[in-house]
């Protein structure tokens, strides 16, 4: 998985150039009730997808970060998560 800032914050900040390297990552393991993956009755494909993936990172001047990000429903006309860019972060630190 790669950052999809593709830069570190702190080094853009400061002006610097550097490298960022992965240190992996994790994603949570839930299942909805409901069902993650379905069609409607229109059929049209759903995922529901309640999970958070986390990834680590490093860059070549030893900041670290991680994000954290959560996908929304692939259906053209479907509102769960419609908030959620595909591949947002919702956490940097």
């Amino acid at each position: 998985m790669t950052s999809p800032l593709r830069f570190c914050l702190r080094c853009h900040r400061e002006n610097k150039r550097s490298k960022v390297f992965s240190l992996g990552g994790h994603s949570t393991a839930m299942a909805n009730a409901d069902g993650e993956e379905f069609w409607d009755e229109d059929g049209v494909w759903h995922r529901h997808d309640v999970n958070v993936v986390t990834q680590m990172f490093q860059c070549s001047n030893l900041h670290r970060w991680q994000e954290k990000r959560r996908h929304r429903c692939p259906a053209p006309d479907c509102d769960w998560n419609r908030d959620v860019k595909s591949d947002q972060v919702i956490e940097s630190t």
